[in-house]
């Protein structure tokens, strides 16, 4: 509210670090909560009908606005056939987005990301999904590389990125474990970096609960 008004540039620039302290700290408590109800065993998934599209579509236009912020190119492809499946959409969304939402955070302005989904189908699981993020941002380290899903530890950033909570990836890697998917990760430092997830949503005549689409 106090952004909203008529301040000095300098009362600004306060308010505005107040503001992104807050909202670090409440996905930090978020994050923390969530990862604790996944290393106890209580965090339960509810997959429901639901188009696939709508799985990844409610993303992009946030992204791209985050995008363009930095003057960054975002593409999407999607070659994927279009089906009803069984999902737990809150938490695949969350999936794509922290990856997204990384993506264009550790690409400096100029940049580029991808977001392209395939379809892969192997005769004893069906047909899967593959989500790839790449971006042309500043990498991982291959030292580094092992690390990356361990909750907390993050690899030291330039000062003008800020660092987050240290979760996402954790959360990202239970949540993709849970679903019975698999995650991989290629990353040159000061290249880019490209994640790759596989998702196999089992296929459903049931409708979609259209009060369920785009929640996220």
């Amino acid at each position: 509210l106090a952004l909203k008004n008529e301040v000095s540039s300098e009362t600004r620039d306060y308010l505005g670090k107040i503001q992104s302290s807050g909202k670090l700290l409440l996905e930090l408590i978020d994050d923390t909560l969530t990862l604790s109800k996944m290393n106890s065993g209580k965090l339960r998934l509810n997959p429901l009908p639901v188009d696939s599209n709508e799985l990844f579509e409610p993303l992009i236009l946030p992204v791209r606005a985050s995008a363009e912020l930095k003057h960054i190119i975002f593409t999407v492809t999607n070659t994927s056939q279009r089906r009803i499946v069984l999902a737990d959409s809150l938490n695949v969304q969350k999936i794509l987005l922290n990856l997204l939402s990384n993506a264009v955070k550790y690409t400096c302005e100029g940049g580029t990301v991808l977001f392209s989904i395939t379809d892969k189908y192997q005769e004893w699981k069906g047909n899967s999904f593959v989500f790839k993020i790449s971006d042309t941002g500043i990498g991982i380290s291959p030292s580094f590389l092992p690390h990356i899903y361990e909750p907390f530890v993050q690899e030291n950033r330039s000062a003008d990125i800020s660092a987050g909570t240290g979760l996402g990836l954790s959360i990202v890697k239970n949540l993709v474990d849970m679903m019975g998917g698999k995650i991989t990760v290629d990353s040159v430092l000061n290249k880019g970096t490209t994640f790759t997830v596989e998702l196999t949503l089992k296929e459903t005549e049931e409708k979609p609960d259209v009060h369920t689409l785009g929640e996220a």
